[in-house]
This record gives C-alpha cells, sequence and structure tokens, in this order.
C-alpha cells in the first residue's frame, strides 16, 4: 500500500486506539508492505504490526506510477503474435489472417485515413495486468510496413510522426477471413467470436478478406472503422443488434 495524503488525513482523523489497531488489522488481511512517499509520515504501530516499512524520496502519484511499471515488468507474460496491430478511432485492434490476406495493405489504408500503425508482421503482447493486453513493435521493425508490390515503407517518413506509436492496449480482434455467405443468425450480430492470448479472452470479428475478386461490394477500411466505434460502444453497454431485437420484438406484441 502506498500511504497518499488522503490516507495520512484519514488516519489522523481516527481516535489514537483505532488508529493503533488498524495496522494489525490490515496486515491480518494480507498487507505486507507500506510505502510513505515524501512528505508523509507514519507511525512506529505499522512496524509493530509486522508490516515493512519502506520510504521513497518521490511524491505518492509518482511512486504508484513508478510501481506499476515495476510490477506489470515483473509479472507480465508476454508473447509474439502474427498480425498488425492499430489504433483505429483510440481502439487497439490486431488484424489477424493468414499470409496473403491484405493485412498490410488494409494497415496502410488506414494509415491513410489518419488511424495509426503500432506494429507490423509481428506484434510483442505483454499481460500487464488482468484483462490488460498491451502489443509492442519489435525495435528492429518499428514504424516500418511491408507491403506486397511496393516492398518495405517508412510509415513515419511517409505521415508523419503522428503515424505511429510505440505501444497500444489491445481491444478488439479482427480476423480477415475468406468470403462465404452470411448465415441468417449472422446478419444482425455479425460473424463474432473471442480470441485467447496469453489467457485472456478478447472479443474478435471475422470479416471478408481484402484479397477477395473485386465485385464483392466491400469496404475494408470502412468496416474496420466501424468496428472499431462499434467494440467502444459495446464496452459502454450498447449492443445494436440486441437493442434491435427488443425493438422488434415491442413491435411485433403491438401488432399481435
Amino acid at each position: 500500500m502506498v500511504l497518499g495524503e488522503a490516507g495520512a488525513h484519514y488516519l489522523s482523523t481516527l481516535k489514537p486506539a483505532a488508529r493503533a489497531a488498524l495496522p494489525c488489522a490490515l496486515k491480518k488481511k494480507g498487507l505486507a508492505a507500506l510505502i510513505v512517499p515524501r512528505g508523509i509520515r507514519a507511525d512506529a504501530a505499522w512496524s509493530k504490526a509486522g508490516v515493512a516499512t519502506w520510504r521513497t524520496r518521490k511524491p505518492a502519484h509518482e511512486a504508484v506510477h513508478a510501481l506499476r511499471g515495476l510490477l506489470a515488468g515483473i509479472n507480465a507474460g508476454s508473447t509474439t503474435v502474427h498480425g498488425v496491430l492499430m489504433a483505429v478511432h483510440g481502439v487497439g485492434v490486431l488484424i489477424a489472417g493468414a499470409a496473403g490476406a491484405g493485412k498490410s495493405a488494409l494497415a496502410l489504408d488506414l494509415v491513410s485515413r489518419g488511424h495509426v500503425l503500432i506494429a507490423d508482421d509481428a506484434v510483442d503482447v505483454q499481460r500487464r495486468a488482468a484483462g490488460v493486453l498491451v502489443g509492442h513493435c519489435p525495435p528492429l521493425l518499428r514504424g516500418y510496413l511491408e507491403t506486397r508490390g511496393l516492398g518495405l515503407l517508412n510509415v513515419k517518413a511517409l505521415h508523419g510522426a503522428r503515424a505511429t506509436r510505440a505501444a497500444q492496449r489491445i481491444e478488439l480482434v479482427v480476423n480477415l477471413v475468406p468470403g462465404r455467405a452470411s448465415r441468417a443468425s449472422e446478419r444482425l450480430s455479425g460473424r463474432r467470436g473471442r480470441r485467447r492470448i496469453l489467457g485472456e479472452s478478447l472479443p474478435a470479428i471475422s470479416l471478408p478478406a481484402i484479397s477477395l475478386p473485386a465485385g464483392l461490394g466491400h469496404n475494408l477500411p470502412a468496416l474496420v472503422e466501424a468496428a472499431c466505434l462499434d467494440q467502444r460502444l459495446r464496452d459502454e453497454g450498447e449492443d445494436a443488434a440486441a437493442a434491435f431485437e427488443q425493438r422488434q420484438a415491442r413491435a411485433l406484441k403491438r401488432t399481435s
């Protein structure tokens, strides 16, 4: 526990007996150490209760930030996945698919529409906390994008510094798959599923690959943009398909 100003103020409002008993109560609940930032005082009751007391010259907010980074590095699992990681409308989207599906060409199209490239081809993924996966680009590949026909492109030089980023939280997986006729159940909800990375389950949606023959009538970059915006709404509790089904049920009830 980091003892910040709010915590120190709370302790000062307690009666002496309650303040003396609190360290023992927290020790029983599993508290191992108390970090005391600059400008904060902690009495001897913590040490007497068996709670290690460490002092730092950092203010409380800097101590918390430093600890988060340290613990993330110690506890994080890591892996490398094949795909392209983008930030589209602020949503971290991992574009996956077989070789030749058009992942890099799609990424180039999205960059030209103002979105951000994090990693092409190989994405280093860390599990920072429960439910939090962060993708990075290997240093050797940072800022570069390989496309069929054009070869290696320097995205930062082509589109400016804002077109690339070092890291991004992964919130959605878009799978580029061979096209097929939609099932009836997919007309409202789409081809949705889940993908597990480092034990975490991520929402996934399958879209027709960009390499399919012309004339199939889809604008893949626009679909990815819409998928990312829709995911943001879903995270806020808004499900378009569920809302439409409820509207339809109400209409049928009124008709009957």
